[in-house]
């Protein structure tokens, strides 16, 4: 039996650990940062693009689900945007690869599905399922 790495997968690794090392190094520096004074260099771009992402979240997420689904699409739109980027430059993209998509699907379905039944509770979702509702349409009324 032989086991095959697939260079996307490798890929999607290194650019993983290049994602951790560079929010830990802009993490480091903000905290540094003096809070009276005007961001400049490393931590202007990081609070832009914070606020960016913040904003737009904002406009298409109801607040109540904010501080739960904000670190992981910020972190989602980072991965997909390098991933993406490096795809253009001449590595093998990692969203080429099927598993890897699916895999992004299947956290972010299982994430979405899990607030959803902690946040409208078990029991309401009971009674949908076994209500006059189809049971097709219990994902869409999450």
């Amino acid at each position: 039996m032989q086991i095959v790495i697939q260079t996307e997968l490798i890929f999607s690794l290194i650019i993983m650990a290049m994602l951790a090392v560079f929010f830990v190094y802009a993490g480091r520096k903000i905290a540094l940062a003096d809070a009276t004074k005007r961001p400049k260099g490393l931590v202007l771009v990081v609070e832009t693009g914070v606020e960016m992402i913040y904003n737009y979240m904002k406009s298409i997420m109801p607040q109540k689900f904010e501080k739960n689904y904000y670190p992981y699409f910020t972190m989602l739109f980072c991965y997909l945007f390098i991933a993406n980027i490096s795809g253009l430059i001449g590595f093998d993209s990692p969203t080429s690869n099927y598993s890897i998509t699916l895999a992004i699907t299947i956290i972010t379905f299982v994430l979405i599905q899990y607030n959803a039944i902690k946040k409208k509770e078990l029991e309401l979702i009971l009674k949908v399922i076994f209500g006059h509702q189809q049971i097709y349409l219990v994902p869409l009324l999450l």
